[in-house]
C-alpha cells in the first residue's frame, strides 16, 4: 500500500510581495499565486491550498481587497486575513468599511510603516 504524505501551506500570498515585505512575518508553508489566480479558484480547490494565512496588496492586478474579502468569505475562510498596503492617510476609514461588509472576516490593514517596524524587532 502506498502512502502518500499531503503538505498543506499555512499562508498564501497573493500577488509580488517584496523579500523585505514577506521577511517581516514567520511563514510556515508558503504558496504564492497572482492575484487573478487566486479568483479563479473554486471552494475545493481553495480547501486543498488550506490556508490558515492569506496576505495581500490592498490594491493588486485591478482587484483590491474588498473583492479578496468577498472571495474569502464565499470560501468559507476562517483563518487571518493581512491586507498590506502603503502609508495611508486614514486605514479606519478602509478598516470600518471592510468590517461592515464582512464582519465575519478576520483581518488586518498593515501600513509600510508597521510592517518595516515589525522588521525592526
Amino acid at each position: 500500500m502506498k502512502h502518500t504524505m499531503v503538505i498543506k501551506p499555512t499562508t498564501l500570498v497573493l500577488g509580488e510581495l517584496s523579500a523585505q515585505t514577506t521577511s517581516a512575518f514567520q511563514f510556515e508553508g508558503l504558496v504564492q499565486l497572482s492575484c487573478d489566480e487566486i479568483t479563479q479558484l473554486d471552494r475545493s480547490a481553495f480547501e486543498a491550498l488550506a490556508p490558515k494565512v492569506v496576505l495581500s496588496p490592498l490594491f493588486c492586478e485591478g482587484l483590491d481587497c474588498i473583492d479578496f474579502g468577498q472571495f474569502l468569505t464565499d470560501m468559507k475562510f476562517d483563518g487571518r486575513y493581512l491586507i498590506l498596503a502603503d502609508d495611508l492617510p486614514n486605514p479606519t476609514m478602509i478598516s470600518r468599511e471592510f468590517k461592515q461588509l464582512y464582519p465575519t472576516l478576520e483581518f488586518e490593514i498593515l501600513t509600510t510603516k508597521e510592517i518595516f517596524a515589525r522588521l525592526d524587532r
